[in-house]
């Protein structure tokens, strides 16, 4: 179990009326305790809008256009970002779930990019976990071993209990390097998600709705 006695932030929720901007300054607002105080890395420079290249790109940049890592910073295209899911339909994407396009979830990702870029983890065990353990599999966004790992870095830094339950040998390589910077259960740090993306998440991670 993670324990709470360690942690002093609070994990990224989202709540009726934040703008798309509000998101991005939650987990931007984030970043450098997390650099500084948990992980031990350089704190990246975070940036509201695309990459200058990429701005009139949305297709054919191979998701750049909505975020990237380069050069230290990261850029999150805050304006074509995801909005948090409230009805079901064909979108899913929500702050500390699965599937998660919005603002914060972007940054996350990128986050991750940086954590690699940073710190000298082992790629073939990493590559080995990937191949091997492909239910694990967070998102449909995982075409190379370098977006698994920031799609996993995502979800680390949004829901880490959801994380540790539904891919355990993903999260115990992570855990070797760093550690989560909330405490939040699962079901916290979805809170105010609605009923059915909080019963995906929970099939997902192979847990009863009401645990956590």
């Amino acid at each position: 179990m993670l324990k709470p006695d360690r942690y002093r932030i609070e994990p990224v929720l989202y709540t009726e009326g934040m703008s798309k901007q509000d998101l991005y300054n939650a987990a931007a607002e984030r970043v450098a305790e997390i650099c500084n105080h948990h992980w031990n890395i350089p704190v990246p420079k975070t940036q509201p809008t695309p990459h200058p290249r990429f701005i009139n790109m949305m297709y054919g940049s191979g998701g750049a256009h909505f975020g990237l890592y380069h050069g230290g910073q990261i850029y999150v295209n805050v304006k074509d970002s995801s909005t948090p899911v409230r009805v079901r339909g064909r979108a899913w994407s929500y702050p500390g779930n699965k599937t998660d396009r919005t603002a914060s979830g972007i940054l996350f990702h990128e986050l991750g990019h940086h954590v690699q870029a940073n710190l000298r983890m082992n790629a073939e065990l990493w590559r080995q976990i990937v191949d091997e353990a492909k239910n694990e599999a967070i998102s449909g966004y995982e075409p190379t071993y370098d977006e698994s790992f920031a799609e996993t870095l995502r979800l680390f830094s949004s829901n880490p209990d959801l994380l540790r339950l539904a891919c355990r040998r993903r999260y115990a390589f992570v855990t070797q390097y760093i550690q989560p910077w909330h405490c939040a259960t699962w079901r916290e740090a979805l809170a105010g998600a609605p009923p059915f993306i909080i019963e995906n998440a929970a099939r997902w991670a192979k847990v009863n709705v009401t645990a956590g």
